[in-house]
């Protein structure tokens, strides 16, 4: 997902993100029985399958940290962009403290009011301009969940969640 050209997650978060998903599910899927190892070799270190579970937990531990702290960085990239409208607005006259999307809506309010007042102003064109508002609105308000449920919950809850999920049920 890009978010005014630049991609919302970094290469490098959905890459950890990647990795957490992969160990997690290997530790499961060994744990269930699907597959056996009696004998394997990581990086050349051979490990026993006594020792492959202890080894997973212990990387997908290392690889949780990894992810939550790329995750992190993103996330206070992904704050400053204002996609949930978090950000103190800029360059309002009246210096208010405000969201960006509060702004943008007093702003276009000011506007239909002006536009009201005005003697040359058509009705249709009025109509026209509320419709096309209630239009930017709920884009906005789309936007805003998917973005929610891509950054927060696709990119850290479910590869956290799941690795949490793994290692406990290891120790069962």
């Amino acid at each position: 997902m890009k978010f005014k050209g630049d991609e919302a997650v970094s290469r490098a978060t959905r890459a950890t993100g990647r990795t957490l998903l992969l160990l997690s599910f290997t530790l499961a899927i060994h744990k269930v029985g699907w597959i056996e190892v009696t004998e394997a070799s990581v990086f050349g270190v051979r490990v026993v399958s006594g020792k492959l579970e202890t080894l997973l937990t212990v990387l997908i531990i290392g690889a949780a940290i990894g992810h939550s702290i790329q995750w992190y960085g993103d996330k206070l990239s992904f704050d400053g962009w204002n996609v949930n409208g978090n950000e103190i607005g800029v360059g309002r006259l009246d210096s208010r403290p405000t969201k960006r999307l509060d702004g943008a809506a007093f702003d276009l309010d000011r506007l239909n009011e002006w536009l009201t007042k005005n003697e040359k102003t058509d009705p249709d064109q009025i109509d026209r301009l509320v419709s096309e508002i209630g239009s930017i609105n709920s884009k906005i308000d789309r936007f805003s969940k998917f973005a929610f449920v891509y950054f927060y919950i696709w990119h850290f809850a479910v590869p956290v969640g799941l690795a949490i999920a793994v290692c406990v049920a290891r120790n069962a």
